[in-house]
């Protein structure tokens, strides 16, 4: 549980991690997922995610950007936002639809 951090926050330097996710999938299949564009930023860094839908793949390119800083404790919940349980960057459930050939 967020509120029961004791110690304050602190982030030792710069960071950015980047993933490209590709998923493959038969050509007959189509997602019915509705992917959203994530692009959020606060104190802490910023998340990055775009989804692009292809005949037989989608390809998700995720980015988390943390900047150096040291904040109490009490603001655990925004970096919760960045990473953590409150991001919205994540991979939603796919759901597919199967298309005549």
């Amino acid at each position: 549980d967020p509120s029961d951090r004791v110690n304050p926050i602190r982030i030792p330097y710069d960071e950015t991690v980047v993933k490209s996710i590709t998923l493959n999938y038969p050509e007959t299949w189509k997602p019915r997922t509705a992917f959203e564009k994530v692009d959020f930023e606060n104190k802490f860094g910023r998340i990055e995610a775009s989804y692009t839908a292809s005949k037989g793949r989608l390809v998700i390119k995720q980015k988390v950007s943390l900047n150096k800083i040291r904040a109490p404790k009490e603001e655990i919940d925004a970096l919760l936002e960045i990473m953590g349980s409150g991001s919205k960057l994540v991979i939603p459930h796919l759901v597919f639809e199967v298309t005549p050939n």
